[in-house]
């Protein structure tokens, strides 16, 4: 099981989570505590997720998330290999404490092997 805590902002402009995301052997629970996260599942139309809302993803299921606020915070627990080990291997290990003022860039290559290795899909 892995927990993690995402943090991000409509104002950083498009992010990994906009694509949409389908781990398959993986659930993931969303449980936002700040902001409002479009939640688009499958080929069916988003719905909006505020602070409170709990969002379920079964395994083997295209997911996208698109921030709508300012500051969105929420936390993503899945039984096994989910989101966080995809930053992990498709990022790299950021130091400071507090987000940065503008999003770093993604190294695409890196993001599409580290998805290989999970057998994650990126559409």
């Amino acid at each position: 099981m892995a927990i993690t805590t995402i943090e991000s902002s409509d104002h950083r402009g498009a992010s990994l989570f906009d694509r949409k995301l389908s781990f398959p052997n993986t659930d993931h629970t969303f449980v936002i505590f700040d902001g409002a996260v479009d939640v688009a599942v499958e080929d069916k139309e988003s719905a909006t997720a505020h602070s409170g809302d709990v969002v379920f993803i079964a395994r083997d299921t295209s997911f996208s998330l698109t921030f709508k606020s300012r500051y969105v915070g929420f936390c993503s627990y899945a039984d096994g290999d989910g989101i966080e080990a995809l930053i992990q291997l498709g990022g790299e290990q950021y130091s400071k404490q507090a987000l940065p003022d503008e999003a770093l860039l993604v190294d695409q290559a890196k993001l599409a092997q580290g998805a290989k290795s999970l057998g994650v899909d990126i559409i």
